[in-house]
């Protein structure tokens, strides 16, 4: 439920006065709400590195959560974002373009790994 950040379940939970006490016990929290700006910005910090950018560089589960933000952006803010259109396409034809040149850095030191350390990272 948590994953998907839907705003009005989270809206619901958080005016709930008891809530974050009950989660914290649980070892849970309600998630701040997602923002293009904060998104694009971990992108934009691995750009400036993208000469010296190495697969050893990358931690896939950081990405992973990015992009499911990405994703719940897309799904339920994009719409209502006070963003011009332009700027909010552009802003996802960034992050795209990045996830992409990632995909590649780490599929490629995948393919020239020997077949131990492959094993490794299934």
């Amino acid at each position: 439920m948590f994953e998907q950040r839907r705003p009005t379940i989270i809206r619901d939970l958080s005016c709930i006065g008891a809530s974050s006490t009950l989660l914290r016990e649980q070892g849970l929290k309600i998630p701040e709400l997602i923002s293009l700006p904060v998104i694009v910005a971990f992108f934009d910090d691995f750009s400036v590195l993208e000469e010296e950018l190495s697969p050893s560089m990358i931690h896939m589960n950081d990405f992973i959560l990015v992009i499911k933000d990405l994703q719940c952006w897309v799904k339920h803010f994009y719409d209502q974002s006070t963003i011009p259109e332009l700027t909010k396409t552009k802003a996802l034809q960034r992050c795209c373009s990045f996830l992409v040149k990632v995909v590649g850095l780490i599929w490629d030191d995948y393919r020239e790994a020997d077949p131990e350390r492959r094993l490794e990272s299934l």
